[in-house]
């Protein structure tokens, strides 16, 4: 038997198969497979096997095949009376829908079945539609490790997507990414576990707690409570205390270092205090100039010279 597809998408017999279709056969001789009624790339949504309603089949269309016709749904939404219930291996359905075809939105049908993966699984199928009491062929696959499936009728394998950076997801069937705490981060989006440390890491005392938001989104981030000594607090982070200058407090939230003490010479001129490097944690390692090498002492209240018995004069 030989089909011919014309305009509308209806496909016409050359040859009849000599087997009647429904009530109205002296009008419509099809042979009784909704899969011949329309042409490739159409679907019929007629509603029954003597009024054909051809339409473009959507590479998202779902179908179902009855005894008498073929429904296509697009959306969750072209059915009422959803209630979602879990079934097994990660599957959910919603049984005696009323659903509205495409291309026929005012025509209703009734007794419907819609399955789809929950959340933490996906499948390419997406949502899935059977008539009557028919059960789904669906099968639903964890969401890899490094992604994350906060929705159900998800239909890629990337789910609802990669974990931001600075958060994971170790194990697959995950609903929610992990985020990483203590100075720890990712290299990447989409990893299965904290692989870097955040930039300063080695400057801050204490971390405040880091939080992956459900937008697949980051808060706190690499984000200092508070500094060790010879850094200061900059915003979110800590930073070396400048030279000459220092700090000898520890967890501590100052944002300015303290300066290293002056000289006044007996002539009265006023020398600054350095220090060798930056991130000095104590006036002990204050120092006049490089040449003269004189330090300060708690002990005796100002600059002692390197040499015994020796003065330091400006």
């Amino acid at each position: 038997m030989l089909f011919s597809t014309v305009s509308d998408g209806v496909a016409t017999t050359d040859a009849l198969c000599g087997k009647t279709c429904g009530t109205n056969s002296s009008t419509q001789n099809f042979c009784n497979d909704p899969s011949l009624w329309c042409g490739s790339s159409y679907v019929n949504v007629g509603g029954n096997d003597t009024y054909l309603n051809c339409m473009p089949l959507q590479g998202d269309c779902r179908t179902i095949t009855t005894s008498t016709y073929i429904v296509c749904f697009q959306n969750e939404s072209d059915c009422q009376n959803r209630n979602w219930t879990v079934s097994s291996s990660g599957r959910e359905f919603s049984a005696g829908m009323k659903c509205s075809a495409v291309g026929a939105k005012t025509t209703v049908y009734g007794g419907y079945n819609m399955w789809r993966c929950g959340p933490g699984y996906y499948n390419t199928k997406g949502t899935e539609f059977t008539a009557g009491s028919s059960s789904s062929s669906i099968t639903c696959n964890l969401c890899p490790a490094g992604t994350f499936g906060a929705t159900s009728g998800l239909s890629t394998s990337t789910c609802s997507g990669k974990c931001a950076k600075g958060s994971y997801t170790s194990t697959a069937g995950q609903t929610a990414c992990t985020a990483c705490q203590n100075g720890t981060t990712t290299s990447a989006a989409g990893q299965t576990s904290c692989d870097a440390t955040c930039a300063n890491y080695g400057y801050v005392n204490a971390w405040n707690t880091a939080t992956w938001n459900s937008g697949n989104t980051m808060t706190n981030l690499c984000s200092a409570k508070n500094c060790k000594a010879g850094m200061r607090k900059s915003s979110t982070t800590c930073a070396p205390c400048a030279a000459g200058t220092y700090m000898a407090s520890s967890a501590h939230t100052n944002t300015a270092c303290t300066t290293c003490p002056k000289h006044t010479s007996n002539s009265g001129t006023t020398v600054s205090g350095t220090t060798l490097y930056a991130g000095s944690t104590s006036v002990t390692e204050c120092y006049l100039t490089a040449n003269s090498g004189a330090t300060w002492s708690d002990t005796t209240g100002e600059y002692d010279c390197p040499t015994e018995n020796a003065s330091y004069t400006n």
